[in-house]
Parts: C-alpha cells; structure tokens; sequence
C-alpha cells in the first residue's frame, strides 16, 4: 500500500473520529444535536485534537522523501484501535446497554467501564498525533521511544492546565449590585456519614444554602444526590439536617434523590428546574473546587446558572487533592461528556 493512500486512510479516520466523539457526547447526555455548539470549550478541544492530527499528515503528504511505508502502516493500525475503542463506546451507550447497578470507587460502574474505553481511546489517538509530529523532526527507531516520553509530558501540561484553570474559580458569583431573589437554590451532593449525618464537607454546602435562604436571595432549597445500597441518600441527608436543624418549612424544600453523579445533577436541574418550571436563572451551590466543573456543565447543557461556594475550609492536602479530582473529572468531561 502506497504511502499516499495510508495517510489517506489516517485522514479519514481522523475526520469520523470527530464526529463520533461529538455525536457520543449529545447522544450520551441525552441532548439533541441541534443544541450543538462549536463554541463549547470541550467541543474545541476536540477539535484541536483533530487538526493536531491532520496537519503533519499534509507535511507528510507534502513530503517526497519520508518514512518508510511500514512505519506508516503502524500509525494507521493504532488509528483503527483507538477509532475502533470509541465506535465501541458509541454503541454500548446508544442500545443502552444495562451494567450492573454497583459502584467502583465511589462511581457507578457504567461510568468507570466508558472512562476505561473513551481514555484508552484519547491516549492512543494522543501517541498517533505525537508520533507524526515526531516524524516531521526524528529520525530513526527512536522516535518510537521519544514519542512515549512525549506523551506523558504532554499529558502532565494538560492535566496541569486543567487545574490551574480550576484553581482560578472566585469564592462566589453575585456582583456587587446583585440584590435579586432567585428561585431556587441547588445543594449539589457529597458524603454521608455512617450516622446518617452529612458529612463536614457537605455540610459545609447546607449551611450555605440556608445562609441564602434567611437572607431571602433563594425561595426555595433543592437537595439533590442518590445513596450506595443500606444508607440514607444524600439528598434526604441534607433534606433531614435543613427541616430538623434549622427547622425550615418542609415546602420549602425540594429532593431528588436518584442522581449519583454531578453530570447527573445538572442534566436533572435542565430537565426539571428549567424545561418544566421556566426558572431563569439557577443558585448552584458546592464547594469552590467543584463549582468551577459544576459550571461547565451547566455551560454545555445550556443552563445559566450562578454558582456559589460554601464557607467550609479543607487543609491543604485535602483542598489538593480534591482540585485535583476535579480537575480530572473536568477534563474528562470536555473531552468526552461524561
């Protein structure tokens, strides 16, 4: 096979590849294509993972004297695994696909098996654009080697970008002016101890939300988050702490209590706090290293939300860790929506 017609193949596999991780993204949460904006910034970061890849293919192309055509047959027999990898999760989540209702980690096992696929794919696809690109400059077998140390260097700077950007969320949203009544507040879940009780970090986020509901910025209190089998959900958690505590009219508060993940929480908030009850502005209130995904989110679902952080303080290996966490978890979702 001649070299023209491999880079060829790699281009167009680069181009389905586009597609399908935008169509994975819309179809896995549960948005019709015509709410699809390029404008999104993990829309753009697909983007430029695409265009990385084909410009060295045009060098290439350009390129009269070059690599070997074995060399190339490698690159586009990674090409087909990592396209092969997403085409895999594209499918299991459009039959919907039923995993076990347990947990790993703290996550739901569906989640965890589609990181597992989508990641494995992203990797590859990362080696294959670094491996052109070192083509154009390297020589020799080393450039196999180099391209390796490559990829875990370009994969610390975006990880490390990723939470700096995370690092930089502001303690709240309200502008100086803001004076308004919003209606509704949502306490986004987290931790229930054994007792039943929410645990310091979530609580931190309850007390916050009936600090703005005193001073009358919030109507209404929504609690969201789901329960590990054999405990107290976490919505009803906080639901218990705000009626028996600060003894808050319980019609002043509303529970869900079937999400399990912040994805889960926001696409709740569309379906529920935005398409039915026409609110238009959402209180999303959480710690202040989770607001910052929690409003990416929001972002991408097309839901204008304002996001206010709890008072709660962490210690430096604890604020580390869950920046940290989040961070991961925010580029995971620009990436590929979950």
């Amino acid at each position: 096979m001649k070299k023209q017609k491999i880079l060829v193949y790699i281009f167009l596999i680069a181009l389905l590849e586009l597609i399908f991780i935008f169509l994975f993204k819309y179809n896995y949460n549960n948005l019709e294509l015509g709410e699809f904006s390029l404008a999104k910034i993990g829309n753009i970061i697909d983007l430029a993972f695409s265009l990385l890849l084909v410009i060295p293919l045009l060098f290439h192309l350009a390129k009269s004297k070059t690599w070997q055509n074995r060399n190339f047959k490698f690159i586009l027999k990674l090409s087909i695994i990592y396209f092969l990898l997403l085409v895999l999760a594209f499918i299991l989540n459009l039959i919907n696909f039923k995993f076990p209702q347990t947990y790993v980690l703290g996550y739901p096992l569906q989640k965890i098996v589609f990181a597992v696929f989508l990641i494995s794919y992203k990797i590859i696809q990362l080696y294959v654009i670094i491996l052109l690109w070192s083509m154009l400059f390297i020589k020799g077998i080393t450039v196999y080697l180099s391209s390796v140390i490559l990829l875990a260097l370009g994969i610390i700077i975006i990880l490390s970008c990723t939470y700096l950007y995370n690092l930089s969320f502001p303690k709240t949203e309200f502008k100086k002016d803001d004076t308004a009544e919003y209606n509704i507040g949502v306490v986004f879940g987290a931790a229930v101890w054994s007792t039943n009780m929410p645990s310091p970090l979530f609580k931190g986020r309850i007390e916050k939300a009936f600090q703005l509901f005193k001073s009358r910025r919030i109507k209404k209190i929504q609690v969201t988050g789901g329960n590990a089998p054999g405990e107290i959900s976490e919505a009803k958690a906080a639901y218990n702490y705000l009626v028996f505590k600060h003894n808050i009219d319980k019609n002043k508060i509303l529970i869900e209590e079937n999400t399990s993940t912040t994805t889960e929480q926001v696409k709740f908030i569309k379906s529920h706090l935005i398409r039915k009850k026409q609110d238009n502005k959402i209180i999303v209130i959480s710690d202040q290293f989770h607001l910052r995904r929690v409003l990416q989110i929001c972002n991408f679902f097309n839901v204008n939300a304002i996001g206010i952080s709890s008072d709660y303080n962490l210690n430096w290996r604890e604020l580390f860790f869950y920046r940290l966490r989040d961070s991961i978890g925010l580029l995971l979702f620009w990436i590929f929506g979950i």
